[in-house]
């Protein structure tokens, strides 16, 4: 079974009327039913202000807070307002009220219109229900970012606009509720005309407010939104102003401020000093010597073991790290042991070739 209340584009039923006698059907009740609802819903347009602030305030916010779950609540919330915008509920009752004649013959809406209404309404409830949801779950991240400290400026004003639509949201439900009931008693007392429109088996609920079963809908709303004609919005408060009074106001500024020479003050003379002839200094003056640079040892000039032992006093070797030049000095060492061991000239002249050989090798 499809579900007529979450379609945002639902098709309307046939339009048609049913003509009655004012003795059969109140008319004049029906009537003043429907225009209060209709002006109730025409004065109730301050979610679009807040909607607007939302999505521009998104779009500042994309770069900083792109990964924020902040930010993703804010969108989700977009998106649902988005909805409401499209979803024109005034135009549903206005749709009836347009339907409902009343002259030397009693023309009315038909059942099925009636029924039409009733859905939208019913999914409008349920729209706002769901952007209270959301906006409450967003208003959680960026408190907490409040309390640590955290980007304090941008999330105070997403904080601020999130709970104006909070508390909005929650106001419309419970308008909605009222809507709602006060035209379903309509639902009986209408004739059906040509062929239903409401599938088989679907059956709108007697009471909204059971039907949403929220726990808060009862719940009394401490700061009402105030009606929009009587308060400043932040849009009023931005007034334009035309370019000729901004050059009015740059010409007032130059013409009152007047210029006041100032003495100029004497310029003291550089101090050049005193010329000093070179005989006068009796003394040479101090060459400074240059240090005498220690060539360092060639592996080359290698031949004896006593070379080997000179080598082993170096700090570094030049293209040797530390760790190599400690490997090559524990290799030395162990060798020159060898070396002192041996009692053969020509064991120990084979050693030291090698060990000369070992060094040039590692170097070059």
């Amino acid at each position: 079974m499809d579900i007529l209340w979450n379609q945002l584009e639902l098709q309307r039923p046939p339009t048609s009327s049913w003509k009655t006698t004012e003795d059969e059907f109140d008319t004049k009740k029906f009537l003043n039913t429907l225009n209060k609802i209709y002006n109730d819903i025409k004065s109730q347009n301050f979610l679009r202000n807040e909607a607007t602030i939302l999505s521009r305030l998104i779009y500042r916010m994309k770069t900083k807070f792109r990964n924020d779950k902040g930010l993703k609540n804010m969108e989700k919330v977009n998106r649902a307002l988005l909805n409401y915008l499209k979803l024109t509920l005034e135009n549903e009752y206005q749709y009836l009220i347009d339907n409902t004649v009343i002259s030397s013959t009693v023309s009315l809406p038909t059942k099925q219109m009636l029924q039409y209404v009733l859905i939208r309404t019913q999914g409008f409830a349920k729209l706002m229900c769901r952007i209270e949801n959301v906006s409450k779950c967003a208003a959680t991240f960026f408190r907490g970012r409040i309390q640590i400290g955290h980007a304090w400026t941008p999330s105070t004003i997403a904080y601020a606009i999130l709970s104006r639509i909070w508390i909005l949201s929650r106001h419309l439900v419970k308008k909605c509720c009222f809507w709602y009931n006060k035209i379903y008693s309509y639902n009986e007392k209408l004739k059906l005309v040509g062929i239903q429109w409401m599938p088989p088996n679907y059956f709108l609920p007697e009471d909204l407010k059971t039907w949403l079963s929220v726990s808060w809908i009862d719940e009394p709303i401490q700061s009402l939104p105030v009606d929009e004609n009587s308060s400043d919005s932040i849009f009023s408060l931005i007034k334009p102003q035309d370019e000729s009074t901004d050059e009015k106001n740059d010409l007032s500024i130059t013409e009152s401020h007047e210029f006041q020479e100032e003495p100029m003050k004497e310029i003291k003379q550089e101090e050049i000093g005193v010329p000093i002839s070179r005989e006068s200094f009796s003394s040479a003056p101090e060459i400074k010597k240059s240090p005498k640079i220690t060539k360092k040892m060639s592996v080359k000039k290698i031949e004896t073991e006593k070379d080997l032992n000179l080598l082993l006093t170096l700090d570094s070797y030049l293209g040797m790290d530390k760790l190599q030049w400690n490997i090559m000095k524990n290799t030395i060492k162990k060798k020159l042991i060898k070396l002192s061991k041996c009692k053969k000239e020509e064991k120990k002249k084979f050693l030291l070739e090698k060990t000369i050989q070992l060094i040039h090798d590692s170097v070059m």
